[in-house]
């Protein structure tokens, strides 16, 4: 089985969560499966960076399934000097597609805060065009004959448009709870950097693998309360 899996870091990992890249869900799902696998996910990248290398990587690839984990819906990338930049609202900083983690690499956004807190608080609207990309990569997917499932990390937020994308599509968990909640209420606990370790990274795979297997989504543990995250503009 040859398996493509993209996100943000905590698909990617980071030095203090995951030193081991070896203890990726992506690895440990690949040895169970005994087959191969493709990390195309970055710290910082955005749902846009996300559909966009998706697009690119997938065409003419014989991969069989292709894992996505969508970000916070609130980021986003522009163009320049042929980098993409992926920005954070209300972050003083924009990261490109081969960011590593070094806070010295970071470059100073372009006045782009402004006018994206003047909108960030309008939920709808950024989670329609999260919903936009995720009916676009999926149906692209289809297309080639490669099985996409989709988790998100923060909880999606409820519209007609949502719920056909919740209800039609491959969901490895309750995308109206998402993967971070799942996991602080499988009793994982977030690292310094914000990010879950290797144990946690390893029942992702076993869920992964039974979801692929049976379409058995995971069960939440408990009900937890998120915690508040600037960045973030759900509530759970």
């Amino acid at each position: 089985m040859k398996i493509y899996n993209i996100g943000c870091s905590h698909t990617s990992g980071t030095k203090l969560s995951l030193p081991n890249p070896n203890d990726q869900y992506s690895k440990v799902l690949a040895l169970l499966y005994n087959g191969t696998s493709t990390m195309a996910a970055n710290p910082g990248d955005s749902n846009e960076r996300t559909y966009r290398q998706s697009i690119y990587d997938l065409t003419d690839s014989d991969y069989n399934i292709a894992i996505f984990q969508w970000t916070d819906p609130g980021r986003f990338e522009t163009a320049e000097s042929n980098y993409w930049y992926q920005h954070r609202p209300f972050s003083p900083f924009q990261y490109d597609a081969g960011w590593t983690g070094d806070r010295d690499g970071l470059k100073q956004t372009k006045n782009l805060d402004k006018y994206y807190k003047e909108i960030y608080y309008d939920i709808p609207r950024w989670q329609d065009k999260m919903n936009a990309q995720i009916i676009g990569i999926n149906t692209y997917c289809e297309s080639l004959g490669i099985r996409p499932i989709h988790m998100c990390w923060r909880p999606l937020h409820p519209s007609k448009m949502t719920n056909m994308i919740v209800n039609e599509y491959e969901w490895l968990m309750d995308p109206y709870q998402g993967l971070w909640k799942f996991l602080l209420g499988h009793g994982f606990e977030e690292a310094e950097d914000g990010h879950f370790k290797a144990d946690a990274h390893v029942t992702i795979a076993f869920w992964l693998k039974t979801y692929i297997d049976s379409y058995e989504q995971p069960i939440l543990g408990k009900n937890v309360i998120l915690p508040e995250r600037r960045e973030y503009i759900y509530n759970a």
